[in-house]
C-alpha cells in the first residue's frame, strides 16, 4: 500500500485517448489504496444543434449510450480489481459540472482527469 491512502478518487472521462489513461491510473491508484472510485461523465449540451438540443428522444439517446460506455468503464475498474466503483452522468459543461456539482455531491481526494 502505498504512503497516500486516498478514500475517494474521481475521475472525469470521455473517449479520448487522454481520458482512458486517467481512467486507467485511477483505477490503478483506487486498487492500490483501496479506494472508492467515482467515474464521472458529462453530456456536452454545447456539442448540439438547436433542433437536437429540442428533441427530447435526441438527448435522451444521447444520454443512454453515455451511460452505457460509463457502465463498461465500471465493469473494467471492477474486473480490475477496485471494490468500490460507482458511475454518475450529468449534463453540463463539463469543467464547470464537475466543479459545481459532482465534486460537492462526492467529496473526493483526488481528482483525476486527462488533459
Amino acid at each position: 500500500m502505498s504512503d497516500n491512502v486516498f478514500k475517494r478518487i474521481l475521475v472525469g472521462v470521455d473517449d479520448s485517448e487522454d481520458s482512458l489513461l486517467a481512467l486507467k491510473y485511477a483505477i490503478h491508484t483506487a486498487k492500490e489504496d483501496d479506494s472508492e472510485l467515482i467515474i464521472a461523465s458529462i453530456l456536452e449540451d454545447n456539442t448540439m444543434n438547436v433542433y437536437e438540443a429540442l428533441s427530447k428522444d435526441y438527448i435522451h439517446g444521447e444520454r443512454k449510450d453515455l451511460e452505457k460506455h460509463v457502465l463498461q468503464y465500471k465493469k473494467l475498474a471492477e474486473d480490475a480489481g477496485v471494490n468500490n466503483v460507482s458511475a454518475v452522468v450529468d449534463e453540463g459543461a463539463p469543467g464547470e459540472t464537475i466543479i459545481k456539482s459532482v465534486i460537492p455531491a462526492f467529496n473526493p481526494d483526488l481528482l483525476v482527469i486527462g488533459s
